[in-house]
């Protein structure tokens, strides 16, 4: 369930070492935060380390290429669409298992977990009841 997922997630994130928490998932905010910062570079955003983190991490190139088209999207699958598109992904490979799962949702997305896809697997009740 999506209860069951966001519990799973918080796990998850409190497993990492405490400096990556805040940045295993980008948020629905943050998400907004870094395709401003990429399109307008914002300075006043965050702090500078965020700022770095940022531009390191979030295809500058890309985004740029794309706000000339009209609008910046990245390829980042935020917190609050994750289950959504786990669900989607897994289901349309009609449950066809932790790397098949995991290879779809990282052709779409660039931070995907894959420790988080085998967890979120384990618990599908339709892959367990084929065992």
């Amino acid at each position: 369930s999506k209860s069951d997922f966001k519990v799973m997630v918080q796990e998850y994130t409190e497993s990492l070492n405490e400096k990556f928490r805040d940045k295993a998932f980008i948020d629905e905010e943050t998400y907004k935060d870094i395709v401003k910062l990429l399109s307008e570079n914002n300075k006043t955003l965050h702090d500078p380390n965020w700022r770095n983190w940022a531009r390191n991490n979030f295809r500058a190139k890309e985004a740029i290429e794309k706000k000339q088209a009209g609008t910046i999207t990245l390829p980042v699958l935020i917190k609050e669409r994750m289950w959504n598109e786990f669900c989607n992904a897994h289901v349309q490979l009609g449950h066809g298992g932790v790397s098949n799962t995991y290879a779809k949702l990282k052709s779409k997305w660039s931070n995907v977990k894959q420790d988080l896809v085998v967890k979120f697997i384990s618990k599908c009740i339709t892959c367990s009841l084929r065992k």
